[in-house]
């Protein structure tokens, strides 16, 4: 080999040293958040739409009283933005968003004496969710936090919950798509047929706080009964309920506003003579609620038995009252 290919081969080398040393030294560009916010949403796509409490997923250790709602209510609606993920949800009425920004910074929202800083990720599908609400009140200072986490499954989606606190408190519930959930077969029915629900019925119940509840139906009249129940503990009310019955398309509709609140609507499925079933699979509890006639025993008063429950009759919570003379 000539000495002349040799000088030319070390300069060869020696330029390719220099290039690699330059390309090593050199700063690399990180991946810029605004490119990872805009492809982000394609991974939240199947969290997109509105979306209906179907069933509580809770973990044993963590249940607690079934008449809790849903993670996020009855119902919630997820919608897409470029850089971010919208999470609706109806608290008392009212309609409250939060955004969660896809670059990670915090979305921060002044509500009265309240400031809520909202921030989360998407990771592997799944949205996650924090919220921290501080509330200043006479110079007094409090802190909410609360965690979501919403996982596209096979049957919907599962919303996780957990509020900070001693100890935290944590709720699992299944989520089904709102057009997914089927709507109750109506059965034909009228208010003659309630004539053994006017009156007004009552039950104690001893111990500790003595307390008594009452269901009071007035009579039919102009396509509807009007009700109300109401629960006194220690000589003081602790709930209350406007409700009535309605003649609506050939059957009835049960309508209930615990607390005066919004009103949930449950369609008649199964009307015997002794007997009521109303229904609303889209409601978070309960589904399903049961009146039924008790008739007098010997010598005694006729009766009432409610019973609300989930889907199927799962969860059951009933209640045994006496008509009151």
């Amino acid at each position: 080999m000539s000495h002349r290919f040799l000088r030319r081969a070390r300069r060869l080398l020696a330029g390719w040293a220099i290039l690699a040393t330059f390309f090593a030294a050199a700063p690399r560009q990180p991946a810029r958040a605004e490119d990872k916010a805009a492809s982000a949403p394609a991974s939240a796509a199947e969290l997109a739409g509105t979306w209906q409490y179907a069933e509580d997923r809770t973990p044993p250790e963590h249940k607690r009283d079934p008449r809790e709602r849903g993670p996020l209510g009855a119902s919630f609606k997820v919608s897409l933005e470029e850089k971010a993920v919208v999470v609706e949800q109806t608290m008392r009425g009212a309609l409250r968003p939060s955004r969660v920004a896809l670059d990670g910074s915090e979305d921060v929202r002044q509500e009265g004496a309240s400031t809520r800083k909202t921030s989360g990720r998407m990771e592997r599908g799944a949205l996650s969710i924090l919220e921290v609400t501080t509330t200043e009140r006479s110079g007094a200072v409090s802190t909410h936090t609360v965690e979501y986490t919403l996982t596209p499954v096979k049957e919907g989606i599962l919303v996780w919950r957990r509020i900070a606190g001693t100890p935290p408190i944590e709720r699992t519930a299944l989520y089904r798509r709102a057009s997914d959930v089927a709507a109750p077969k109506a059965a034909k029915g009228d208010l003659k047929q309630l004539a053994w629900l006017e009156g007004r019925f009552t039950a104690a119940a001893g111990g500790e706080k003595p307390s008594e509840s009452e269901e009071h139906w007035g009579p039919a009249g102009g396509g509807a009964m009007l009700g109300t129940a109401r629960t006194v503990t220690s000589g003081k009310m602790t709930s209350f309920e406007f409700l009535r019955i309605v003649e609506r398309d050939g059957g009835l509709v049960y309508v209930a506003q615990p607390g005066g609140g919004p009103a949930v609507e449950f369609v008649l499925t199964e009307l015997t003579a002794t007997r009521a079933l109303f229904e609303n699979p889209q409601h978070d509890y309960p589904k399903r609620i049961v009146y039924e006639h008790l008739p007098a025993a010997q010598g005694g008063k006729d009766g009432l038995r409610t019973e609300i429950s989930d889907a199927g009759g799962s969860r059951a919570m009933s209640a045994t009252y006496e008509r009151a003379r």
